[in-house]
């Protein structure tokens, strides 16, 4: 897009972000103005762009252990691309420490993305072990937010509604091994799960 830099993450690594890779990438951006951060894909891109919308980045080590402030100063708008986690609609990012043997989560307000688009489109080439893999960790999600000490009517609507959802496209695919037929539905559901979460 005319105006846009365009970052993937494939070229600092795969898998779970590690602060490596952020560093990598915020060296990348560090001098470029921008106001906006639009993440699509899934999780670990969801976590490193909520990082990526702070006033300050770098080091990484020191935001999540909490010694600079989170502030965001970047609009973040989140597209996920798995039906996962709920990412979108909470406060919490997960990076992966190599040099201290550990995953920390970070979990602040200046954390909530400003907008969330559910797109179940972007989904139909989602291998089926991913959308399988993904469900079900929406799925503990959901079930976790249900027996919560801190549960409540409003969570319970939220985390019914995303177990009953996942279940059923869980069941519709159980034998066909393809993707359910709306897949919407499944973004949905992980959408209230990490909203049930969230609360």
């Amino acid at each position: 897009a005319d105006g846009a830099t365009v970052v993937f993450l494939k070229k600092y690594g795969k898998g779970e972000p590690t602060d490596l890779m952020v560093e990598a990438l915020y060296q990348d951006i560090k001098d470029l103005e921008y106001k906006r951060v639009i993440a699509i894909g899934g999780g670990s891109i969801i976590d490193i762009a909520k990082i990526i919308a702070q006033e300050t980045i770098s080091p990484v080590v020191d935001l999540f252990e909490k010694k600079i402030p989170t502030k965001k100063t970047k609009e973040l708008i989140i597209i996920p691309t798995t039906c996962g986690t709920g990412s979108e609609v909470t406060n919490v990012s997960v990076v992966e420490f190599p040099s201290l043997h550990s995953k920390l989560g970070l979990q602040m307000d200046a954390l909530f993305p400003d907008k969330a688009i559910l797109i179940g489109e972007l989904l139909t080439s989602l291998p089926y072990k991913t959308f399988a893999l993904t469900s079900i960790d929406a799925l503990a999600h959901a079930i976790e937010a249900l027996l919560s000490p801190k549960a409540n009517p409003y969570t319970d609507m939220y985390a019914r509604s995303a177990i009953s959802g996942i279940v059923e496209n869980l069941q519709e695919t159980r034998k066909t091994k393809k993707l359910p037929q709306d897949m919407q539905k499944s973004l949905i559901c992980a959408n209230m799960a990490g909203v049930a979460f969230s609360i």
